[in-house]
């Protein structure tokens, strides 16, 4: 990473966007505010006062299709109780599927660089024919459908096609193990299942046959579907039927009312059982609209490929691009597989599938500083980067490797199936900041602890995005309890941050409940992660503390770079790193070297069931991570005696 600069770069200007300028515009012209150009404050102070405004104004503008019905919210006087648009209705797979039939709807590739094109012609075609299939054994409105499947085309024409019929979906990814999905879909008792017959990364074929059985077997679906990714069928699995030709011009999905569950999402399941978490249909719809046009500047003919499995929401997040008349990029399989010429398959995707909107996550970027200088993507506009915080170093990396394309931090969850902060066209980008809250999101900071400096990321009004509730929760008693804990109107996220000084920006340090604690100073793990992901002679590193007498000691666990040894020259680094680049405070007691490093199957690291096992907790679902047996390594290392 030496070629990773160090400095940090100017603030990028403020650009005014078209679609928000546009919105603007639909504003004054609706009779709403006349709201001065390129003025972030007033829009945002606009957004929040007249939130139902607001939001009723998104669907005019977007022209999503249905009615938002006559109120702009129910509730039982309480954050925590308000659904907004209960009278609603609207059309999912037609507000994603609308457009010219010749515009390319999806551009798919996987890591061998086969290639997969569907036009919106093409995509209606194949989601009238899997609802057609579907209906005719039996599947219909509060029905799910549950797919085990990778990033390709047919998981998107099942999420469309389960909307389609008034279904719920939810999927995962291949590389769960088989408990952990069956930990996630159970629950559900879904109606109908889909299977790919198997799934590729980093060269190497995984069939799904005996997964595929074990599900089958264990959740007794009425419709048990299958597709081919490795060329072989599933036993006792009924194979998509081939769409027809202009079977979807006369065909239409069905209308949804607009609290209607569309999906359902599932928490990482490192520190407890996974959450299903239900989703309505208008909420997230809205909240992505607003995301992709007036945050990302995106629309008709713009392209948007974010690195993303089916098992995490910003997969949710880049399908609804379809709404907004841009093209979606899949790719599917190891983004460091081999590509073209010097570049990894996915970033060869990227550039050679002119993607306009690009979505990263701090690791890809970490490791792209590793390779060295790039060319700059022609197409590029807008950089995107989630997962957890992003360090410091990597925006003046961003600028050189990309050129003068605005790198923006989003950050939300599951949870809201959308974002709390991300990019404001009208805002000038500061490196190691967001650029703020989304518009109609009053999220902010609580400083409940004595802690001045930084505190728990919170939301002190209702979104359209709030989940309906949890599986298995009909009370809605172990909602309250998770968002709502102390206050039915204040929503705890859990995110650790505070507000940059000009009071706009936002900086991320992690989660609150991994947030490190040395005599009584807290301090968030991105404080340690960003000085050290700019070490050339480190490859990953991972922060937790443990009980130690009357405090905590810090123990920072490291994987060196390829071709390098931990011995005391690196530990100095290391230390003289952490000392001059964030404080004194932050040296760790211990700093071990590991052969890698445990991560969620979405690339977080997973400090909290890490701190978990050194503490003599077994972390729980083990399934849902990229290499478990690290957490054990981590625990018994001999370093820790």
């Amino acid at each position: 990473m030496s070629n990773a600069p160090r400095e940090a770069p100017a603030p990028w200007p403020a650009h005014a966007g078209q679609r928000l300028a546009a919105f603007r515009a639909f504003l004054a012209a609706q009779g709403g505010p006349a709201l001065p150009a390129q003025e972030a404050e007033a829009l945002d102070a606009f957004s929040l006062a007249e939130a139902d405004a607001f939001w009723r104004a998104l669907w005019a503008f977007t022209d999503l299709p249905g009615d938002p019905g006559a109120r702009d919210r129910s509730s039982d006087g309480t954050m925590a109780g308000t659904r907004f648009f209960p009278d609603g209705r609207v059309n999912f797979t037609e507000a994603l599927l609308r457009g010219p039939a010749d515009a390319l709807a999806i551009l798919a590739r996987d890591e061998t660089g086969a290639e997969t094109r569907l036009t919106r012609g093409g995509l209606r075609d194949a989601v009238a024919s899997l609802a057609t299939q579907l209906a005719e054994g039996g599947f219909g409105p509060g029905d799910r459908l549950c797919a085990l499947t990778p990033n390709r085309p047919e998981a998107v024409v099942a999420a469309l096609a389960t909307a389609a019929l008034g279904g719920t979906f939810a999927s995962c990814s291949p590389d769960f193990a088989p408990r952990a999905v069956l930990d996630r879909f159970a629950p559900l008792k879904p109606k109908a299942l889909l299977v790919s017959d198997g799934s590729r990364y980093k060269g190497r074929a995984l069939p799904l046959g005996e997964t595929a059985a074990e599900l089958k077997a264990a959740l007794n679906p009425a419709l048990a579907l299958s597709y081919a990714v490795l060329g072989g069928g599933l036993e006792g699995f009924t194979p998509l039927r081939e769409p027809t030709a202009g079977a979807g011009a006369s065909w239409h999905a069905a209308d949804r009312g607009a609290l209607d569950p569309l999906y359902v999402l599932f928490s990482s399941g490192t520190t407890g059982a996974p959450k299903g978490i239900i989703h309505g249909t208008a909420g997230p719809l809205l909240q992505h609209v607003k995301e992709h046009q007036l945050h990302c500047d995106m629309g008709l003919g713009d392209r948007l490929l974010y690195y993303t499995t089916c098992g995490w929401m910003m997969w949710n997040w880049l399908v609804s691009a379809l709404a907004s008349g841009a093209t979606i990029g899949l790719y599917d399989g190891a983004p460091d597989a081999n590509g073209s010429g010097e570049e990894d398959a996915f970033l060869s995707f990227a550039r050679e599938g002119a993607f306009t909107h690009l979505g990263t996550s701090p690791a890809y970027l970490t490791r792209l500083a590793q390779l060295g200088d790039g060319d700059p993507l022609p197409a590029l506009r807008v950089l995107l980067s989630t997962g957890a915080p992003l360090p410091g170093w990597a925006w003046a990396f961003a600028k050189q490797r990309f050129g003068n394309v605005p790198l923006c931090s989003i950050s939300g969850g599951t949870d809201l199936l959308g974002c709390f902060a991300l990019g404001h066209p009208e805002r000038p980008l500061k490196a190691g900041a967001l650029q703020g809250p989304g518009l109609a999101m009053a999220m902010d900071f609580a400083f409940d602890d004595g802690d001045d400096q930084a505190g728990e990321l919170v939301c002190r009004a209702p979104f359209p995005s709030q989940p309906l509730g949890l599986v298995d929760d009909p009370t809605g008693d172990r909602l309250r309890a998770t968002y709502f804990p102390d206050d039915p109107n204040l929503w705890r996220h859990g995110d650790y941050g505070y507000w940059t000084e000009d009071g706009g920006g936002v900086v991320l340090l992690g989660r609150a409940d991994a947030v490190l604690n040395r005599g009584g100073v807290r301090m968030g793990t991105a404080e340690f992660y960003g000085p050290l992901e700019a070490l050339p002679s480190l490859a990953d590193c991972l922060i937790v503390d443990r009980p130690a007498g009357d405090d905590l000691e810090l123990i920072l666990f490291v994987v060196p770079a390829p071709g390098l040894t931990f011995d005391a020259a690196l530990e100095r680094e290391i230390r003289t790193t952490l000392r001059t680049q964030a404080s004194p405070r932050h040296t760790p007691d211990r700093i071990l070297p590991v052969t890698a490093i445990p991560r969620t199957r979405s690339g977080k690291r997973v400090e909290l069931a890490v701190r978990d096992r050194l503490r003599g907790r077994a972390p729980k679902n083990l399934g849902a991570l990229e290499a478990p047996e690290a957490i054990e390594a981590l625990a018994t290392h001999p370093g820790l005696s």
